[in-house]
């Protein structure tokens, strides 16, 4: 009886610490919660974000507009007489002058326009253009009919404060015409600023100082009169030597000082080969025969120095002859 007791004793007390010790751990699991790291409120350190790339498209620059100030309204000097229609244009001269401060270029253009394979006009024109490409003017165009010969505007001088250029037309008869393609057909000047085309109310050969113009006269008597642009005045020069040369072509040409005049004169007559040349000196009234009849056709190329006079040999016209104005001297030097 006591060992049976004893052995329920023992069982009461294993079962009373088995469901203490199960207590204990229930407890311990309720109230003791289970570490959790602390929550980090620090940014990432970096986030990798993919690169965008555009897609470009390219876009022409657009150009800068160039400030051309449009032509004179008066661009033709000589009226047309004569019309093209559906024709072909043949470019005949084309000529340059560049100004002596390089900014500017003057252009002759002469064109034969034709139609039906025959020429039915001359079309000229002279065109001034800053080499810039900021300005450009038409000094002179117009459309001359064909058979009696055509006018070309031509370069005369560039003023010396290079404002201003002055130019001339230049007869080119239709066959023969020797000297006549030397005459001019008035005296221009174009102003560089605002293109206006001014005619000078006399006409002749304009001195290379650009002050004073040379011009054959008739009446009250023959000789060469000379008109002061500044002072508006006129000076003639009795020239009774060309009297003695009946009907002629005539042709005044400057010296490069501007204080002699050459006056070289031939016959009218295309059969005729005849040539004389005279020079005056405008500070002394004297006058020196340097060619008197001489039988080849010579025309004045230039008066390169005062003592040297380029001619030309119109039948020969590779042929280049220097004349001595102190000496009357004739050297061909081609």
């Amino acid at each position: 009886m006591s060992q049976r007791y004893s052995r329920l004793i023992i069982f009461l007390i294993l079962s009373f610490l088995v469901t203490l010790v199960a207590c204990q751990v229930v407890e311990q699991t309720v109230h003791e919660p289970t570490a959790v790291p602390p929550t980090s409120t620090a940014m990432p350190t970096s986030t990798a974000v993919p690169t965008l790339v555009p897609t470009i498209t390219a876009v022409p620059p657009t150009p800068t507009a160039t400030n051309r100030p449009p032509a004179p309204t008066a661009v033709s000097i000589a009226t047309s007489t004569a019309v093209a229609t559906e024709s072909a244009e043949d470019v005949f001269q084309d000529r340059l002058s560049i100004s002596p401060d390089g900014r500017w270029q003057a252009q002759t253009l002469l064109t034969f326009v034709e139609e039906g394979g025959f020429v039915q006009g001359y079309q000229t024109d002279l065109t001034v253009t800053a080499l810039d490409g900021t300005t450009s003017w038409v000094a002179y165009s117009t459309l001359q009919g064909a058979g009696l010969g055509y006018d070309v505007p031509t370069v005369v001088l560039w003023s010396n404060d290079n404002q201003s250029l002055f130019f001339t037309l230049s007869a080119t008869p239709d066959g023969c015409g020797y000297l006549l393609s030397t005459y001019h057909s008035g005296l221009y000047k174009l102003d560089l600023a605002n293109g206006k085309v001014e005619k000078l109310e006399v006409g002749g050969a304009l001195s290379p100082d650009g002050k004073m113009v040379a011009s054959m006269v008739w009446e009250p008597e023959i000789g060469v009169e000379i008109y002061n642009l500044a002072d508006q005045t006129a000076t003639t020069f009795a020239w009774d030597t060309v009297l003695e040369r009946g009907n002629t072509a005539l042709n005044l040409v400057w010296a490069p000082d501007s204080q002699a005049i050459a006056l070289e004169f031939a016959p009218g007559s295309c059969e005729e080969t005849d040539y004389s040349l005279i020079v005056l000196d405008l500070l002394t009234d004297e006058k020196a025969t340097l060619v008197w009849h001489e039988p080849q056709l010579f025309s004045i190329v230039e008066w390169a120095t005062v003592s040297e006079i380029y001619l030309r040999d119109q039948a020969n016209p590779q042929q280049t002859w220097l004349l001595d104005v102190n000496s009357g001297e004739l050297t061909r030097v081609d």
